[in-house]
């Protein structure tokens, strides 16, 4: 049976009478799922299957639609857009044990599945021909066994063979390795199918695994050796993870979870993407405070999450994964970024800074929140030191959520990217 997504968000709290089998299976993971004593709510913003059910818990202030078929294809865009996250060089140490999995929580089986049903959708099934040798059918001759199994005639001095062994092939359905390939699918697609727009057909219903898993696994690792199709040497080592990983999910109360606790770095990352990012080369712009003392060692860095230059002018950008509705940057977050263009704009006039950016002579500060109006860009307001106007403004804007996760997952669409710049540079 194929399943449909439960839709929820961060922060957000639910009632224990709606989703008992969620709060039940949850209570353990006080990290991620917080349980009271008639409602819970999730710390926690990713992908969860609890007994083959999925679960999708979006980020804060996410507007999620009341259309089923747009929720699964806001959950397909979240869950892409973790997998693209997982690919990023660098990460928290904090965030490995649901973005990556550990000895509790195996995720493997979510990223897995989608690379598998992806592949099924562009190659199908894999094949393997059975061949068989005769002289009663058709097909191409085998010399080596017709000279060897068959006595010739010779007439006029020719020698002839009145009936050659004859090589044909055919499908071979029984093929281990394609019926653990379509026990596979089968599977993926009855859990995630609904997140790549397929669905459970006759054929894939009736799958089943031919042998145990660890067989399987051992039958696949052989046939690698005989493989040499960079397609097919991909697929098996993905079905090996796969069987592994489901294998891993049963020993551990058939729970799944793919997510995170600190959205607020994928937001960056997200952020960072849409604005065209150019902090990693331009940080030495940035001056680190530093410690002078014969006592004590100190060191203090500085860096702001996204440096964007449009049209002459240097942008810094503080990506917050806040709710702006109730929640602002308080005075530390507000005066580091004041701090921030007040070193940046006297570097700027010094020899280096003109080398990096010889042509910027402003620098702008703006923060950027999560949104859910259906504009890309959307003014928030200012935030400013009442009568010194050295210090400058940080001016705050809502980015559209589901527009920025789905470009920063599939990374297709630079027409939007340069326009939500455009609009960053009037309004800011």
């Amino acid at each position: 049976m194929e399943m449909s997504p439960i839709c929820l968000s961060d922060s957000q709290l639910y009632s224990l009478y709606m989703f008992p089998q969620i709060a039940e299976y949850l209570k353990n993971y006080p990290d991620i799922c917080v349980v009271y004593n008639h409602t819970f709510q999730f710390k926690f913003t990713g992908v969860l299957i609890i007994n083959n059910l999925p679960v999708i818990v979006f980020p804060k202030n996410y507007k999620i639609q009341e259309s089923l078929q747009i929720q699964i294809e806001e959950a397909s865009i979240l869950t892409r857009t973790l997998i693209r996250y997982r690919n990023e060089p660098v990460h928290e140490i904090e965030e490995n044990r649901y973005l990556f999995g550990d000895s509790a929580n195996c995720n493997a089986r979510i990223t897995t599945a989608i690379r598998i049903i992806e592949d099924y959708k562009m190659y199908g099934y894999l094949h393997r021909n059975l061949e068989t040798f005769s002289t009663t059918r058709k097909g191409k001759v085998e010399w080596a066994k017709t000279i060897n199994k068959t006595i010739p005639s010779i007439n006029h001095g020719r020698v002839a063979y009145s009936n050659p062994v004859m090589k044909s092939s055919r499908d071979d359905s029984r093929n281990t390795i394609c019926r653990i390939h379509r026990y596979i699918v089968s599977d993926a697609v009855q859990i995630w199918g609904w997140l790549t727009g397929m669905h459970i057909d006759y054929e894939m219903s009736e799958a089943t695994m031919p042998c145990p898993a660890e067989d399987g696994i051992f039958v696949l690792q052989q046939e690698l050796r005989n493989v040499y199709v960079q397609r097919e040497i991909g697929l098996i080592k993905m079905m090996i993870a796969y069987l592994r990983a489901k294998a891993g999910v049963e020993q551990n109360f058939n729970k799944e979870i793919l997510g995170t606790q600190y959205f607020s770095f994928v937001w960056e990352a997200i952020c960072g993407y849409m604005f065209y990012n150019k902090y990693p080369v331009l940080n030495s712009l940035v001056p680190q405070p530093e410690w002078e003392s014969d006592i004590v060692e100190g060191r203090i860095s500085q860096r702001p999450d996204v440096f964007t230059v449009h049209k002459d002018v240097l942008y810094i950008l503080d990506a917050k994964y806040y709710n702006f509705n109730s929640n602002l940057p308080g005075w530390h977050d507000v005066v580091k970024q004041m701090f921030y263009r007040h070193t940046v704009m006297l570097n700027l006039k010094t020899p280096h800074g003109r080398r990096m950016l010889p042509k910027s002579t402003e620098v702008k500060n703006a923060f950027l929140f999560p949104g859910s109006e259906k504009t890309s860009l959307q003014y928030v307001g200012k935030v400013f030191v009442k009568g010194i106007d050295d210090l400058g403004e940080v001016k705050a804007f809502a980015v559209n959520q589901r527009d920025a996760m789905r470009i920063y997952a599939y990374r297709n669409d630079d027409v939007y990217r340069n326009e939500i710049v455009n609009q960053l540079a009037t309004q800011c």
